[in-house]
């Protein structure tokens, strides 16, 4: 029997002793020993009631070892909560909630002291804040849209007794009221069971939940937020406000680490811009995964330390670091003095850093490093995708640019049309101020700037050797050439109109076969000029060979071209010997005609088809007979039916190359009246192709001035008053205007050609 039984046995004995002699009727003597006997034996009774009410109080030193905690008090908690609620001892269930029976399809009574009788993910239940179910199922099996948070539970010396898993709606945990519902609801349904008349134990464990259901809440609506696909500014944003929410930060930044070893801050919030150039210059490298210790006084980092893996550096107060390192220094400028540096890794990978600030000394929990380490761990993935958008996002932004360029180049007439939009390009792309297309003259003796933008006058149109500069290097070895600063470097006198770039990108531009020239972009030189990244000068070669296989095109087919027209234009000179009396007529009027266009207000191009069209406009005449074209006498109505034809023999011979369609068309209609009773095709008025109207008037003019088989030539007056009568029916009227302007400009300077 232990000491309890022999406590009661002993009250009770006492106490029954006691009242019987009490009771006797005949017993008036001294009541006292009686009174004392009763009393003993109520105070037997009564004291586990003492014991217990001076436990509560906290009085008595063993009260945490006899009193333990209440195991219906959790259960009484979470019952009532709407969410599902699981609790695992050993890995069996010890508690299945009422929820959990409406959301899995099992009860309590078919789960509680068994294994799970679901997979989570398909393997095991996550062990931590860090690992997520995806799609948990039903007792049917069928897959249910939830998500599950794994909460470790400890007894109070820190041993883990359990896990609490939590299943709750993905959308609420976006909205913190919904997110913080269930952590309310645990502790309001545990007051009515007894949490007053629990230990501290049991008050402090629930709210080491509710603190932890918190953060890993948080950290699982941060976690989902970046796991959507999303350009890297946007991911630097949703990192940065993450820490500052998550980490209960004053301030905090996002700090890259690049291939090429350089350190950028893309996000910060409630830190100067002073601030963060301060700590990017100290940051001057990480390398090999480590950032650089502050021992070292010429790789001073942002933390002060050296940082290698995922641990994180902490500094409760800074003003406790010693007097060399780095972040005291930098504190000096911002003036915070808490700092958390959380590394962002990824494959064992150091991609850059989270820092928190604080305006005040502070210390970081267990769960809070735990919760901030998952977050970093998403945090980095998150940066990698964003990395890999922007690759894919530039690399489809390239395939435009390539195609536009493409398109823009096939409908250039000629190697001039294509040199400005080469170089305009590439300029407006890489934001360059200034732009460079050199081509290699035969055999390669030197350079001929063919193009340039963005630089002085003198340097337009100028040729140089191509030893003795990078210009040189680049086309003799195909190699592209970067710097910061082009005209700081020794340049050869003849390329001092370059003294003005700063950053400078030079690759070689090829045809199909060889180099043909170099192509350059350069920046205005100064402290805060932009050095030419690498992707910069990948898309400046693709554009480079784009061009040059334009370039080359264009010449070999304008040398056709010119080829063609030498050999057509060498047909109307033969044309103009058939008959020596019009020699050198063609010449003459493309003369009056070119003019006559220009004060027409033609551009070049215009003025150009309108020489070549009077040039070869009696061309179809190769197809008239000589007894027709020579005939001394007027011409009978069958000849004349033939000699009609020659404007559409023409531009039949014309049409053949594209660059002579329009050539073709004024050669057509050059016999057209503007009455509408010319021919071929007898158009009137402005039907009638401009070229046409002028070559009709100063055709005729010639044809009035010059002697012929049939008649003899007349004077100026007399051509110029009968274009003027035929002025409105035969002539367009502004035309012969214009005409007799130019015509008499041209009579009043001396030694003109009448």
């Amino acid at each position: 029997m232990n000491l309890a039984a022999l406590k009661g046995v002993g009250g009770v004995c006492c106490a029954v002793v006691a009242a019987g002699v009490l009771a006797l009727p005949h017993y008036s003597t001294d009541l006292w020993p009686a009174l004392v006997l009763l009393f003993i034996g109520l105070g037997i009774l009564g004291m586990p009631i003492v014991e217990q009410l001076t436990g509560v109080a906290g009085g008595a030193p063993g009260a945490a070892r006899r009193v333990r905690p209440s195991p219906h008090l959790l259960e009484g908690a979470v019952q009532g909560l709407p969410q599902a609620v699981i609790v695992l001892n050993d890995e069996k269930v010890a508690l299945w909630n009422t929820a959990a029976e409406r959301l899995f399809g099992w009860s309590a009574r078919e789960t509680v002291g068994r294994p799970l009788p679901f997979a989570l993910g398909g393997g095991a239940v996550p062990s931590d804040a860090a690992e997520a179910a995806p799609r948990p199922r039903t007792k049917a099996g069928l897959p249910i849209d939830v998500a599950v948070v794994s909460s470790l539970l400890r007894d109070p010396q820190g041993r883990v007794t359990g896990r609490m898993l939590v299943f709750m709606d993905p959308a609420a945990l976006a909205r913190p009221e919904d997110r913080d519902a269930s952590l309310a609801s645990l502790l309001e349904a545990a007051n009515p069971i007894g949490v007053a008349a629990s230990s501290a134990t049991d008050i402090s464990t629930v709210l080491a939940i509710r603190n932890r259901l918190q953060i890993q809440n948080h950290v699982a609506s941060v976690s989902r937020a970046l796991s959507r696909l999303a350009p890297s500014a946007e991911v630097m944003k949703t990192v940065g406000e993450a820490a500052l929410s998550l980490g209960k930060a004053d301030r905090a930044a996002v700090y890259l680490r690049h291939p090429d070893g350089a350190v950028s801050c893309p996000w910060s919030r409630g830190l100067s811009e002073a601030y963060i150039a301060q700590v990017i210059r100290y940051a001057k490298a990480i390398a090999d995964g480590r950032i650089m210790d502050w021992t070292k006084p010429d790789l001073l980092e942002i933390s002060g330390r050296g940082i290698e893996g995922s641990a994180p550096l902490l500094y409760s107060d800074v003003a406790d670091l010693p007097h060399g390192a780095a972040v005291p220094k930098l504190t000096q400028v911002e003036g915070y003095r808490a700092l958390a540096n959380w590394p962002l890794t990824r494959e064992a990978e150091i991609l850059g850093l989270v820092s928190c600030y604080y305006n005040a000394p502070r210390k970081w929990t267990e769960i809070e490093q735990e919760s901030f380490r998952a977050f970093c761990l998403a945090a980095a993935d998150a940066i990698d995708n964003g990395r890999r958008y922007d690759e894919q996002a530039q690399r489809a932004a390239d395939l435009e640019v390539f195609f536009d360029l493409s398109k823009r180049l096939r409908v250039a007439q000629n190697p001039e049309a294509i040199y400005p939009i080469l170089v305009g390009q590439a300029m407006d792309l890489l934001r360059a101020e200034k732009g460079m297309l050199f081509l290699l003259e035969p055999k390669g003796a030197g350079f001929k700037c063919v193009y340039m933008a963005g630089l002085p006058p003198e340097a337009r149109g100028e040729a140089f050797p191509t030893s003795g500069s990078a210009f040189g290097k680049v086309a003799a070895t195909g190699a592209p050439y970067r710097t910061d600063n082009l005209g700081g470097e020794p340049l050869p006198i003849w390329l001092n109109a370059y003294r003005s770039i700063g950053p400078a990108a030079i690759v070689p531009v090829r045809s199909e076969t060889e180099i043909i020239g170099t192509l350059a972009l350069g920046r205005d030189r100064g402290p805060a000029a932009r050095p030419f990244a690498d992707a910069e000068i990948r898309l400046l070669e693709g554009i480079a060979d784009i061009g040059g296989t334009a370039v080359r095109r264009a010449k070999l087919f304008q040398n056709l071209e010119n080829s063609y027209l030498q050999m057509v234009l060498s047909l109307a000179r033969t044309m103009d010997a058939r008959d020596h009396y019009t020699s050198g007529h063609s010449e003459r009027i493309a003369v009056w005609a070119e003019e006559v266009a220009r004060a027409l207000g033609c551009d070049e191009a215009a003025v150009q088809e309108i020489r070549w069209g009077a040039l070869l406009h009696d061309i179809g005449k190769i197809g008239v007979p000589d007894e027709i074209l020579r005939k001394p006498s007027n011409l009978t109505e069958e000849e004349w039916a033939v000699m009609r034809q020659h404007p559409v023999i023409g531009e039949e011979i014309l049409a053949s190359t594209d660059r002579m369609r329009g050539v073709a068309r004024i050669v057509r209609h050059h016999q057209e009246k503007w009455n509408g009773t010319g021919y071929p095709d007898k158009l009137r008025g402005q039907e009638i192709p401009l070229g046409a109207r002028i070559l009709a008037v100063v055709d005729s003019y010639s044809a009035i001035t010059d002697d012929r088989p049939y008649k003899k030539a007349r004077s100026h007056e007399a051509a110029i008053a009968e274009l003027r009568r035929c002025a409105g029916t035969q002539f367009d009227p502004e035309v012969v205007d214009a005409f007799r302007r130019v015509v008499h400009r041209a009579r009043a300077q001396p030694g003109r050609a009448q």
